[in-house]
């Protein structure tokens, strides 16, 4: 990734470039053919520079929103301020609890679900 690409400067591991090659494998086909472009953004290396995006899915993470660790905290601040400009973000697991935790909301560890 470079600045020209619209993101801070990142370095992936080979772990990671194979998870986002995989992850780019299963887009839709439906979603392709209307030329929807898709940017997997490493926030751990950093945040996309400011209206770049058109939107922004945010999805699951092994850290929890409550660990308040700082890429968390940067990212909360981050989808606050764009729901705020008015930027649709959606939340998927990790994702809607942050965005829940942006706004307000309090997330609440459960116990170990049993089977």
């Amino acid at each position: 990734m470079t600045e020209a690409d619209g993101f801070e400067k990142a370095e992936l591991s080979s772990a990671q470039r194979e998870e986002i090659e995989a992850w780019r494998d299963t887009l839709p086909m439906q979603y392709l053919q209307h030329k929807v472009k898709f940017e997997v953004i490493n926030v751990l290396a950093g945040l996309p520079k400011s209206g770049v995006h058109d939107g922004y899915i945010i999805g699951g993470s092994p850290d929890m929103v409550n660990e308040n660790k700082e890429w968390v905290l940067r990212l909360k601040q981050f989808i606050h301020q764009k729901v705020n400009d008015g930027t649709p973000v959606l939340g998927i697991c990790f994702g809607h609890q942050l965005l829940a935790s942006a706004f307000g909301g309090k997330i609440e560890n459960k116990p170990q679900r049993t089977i």
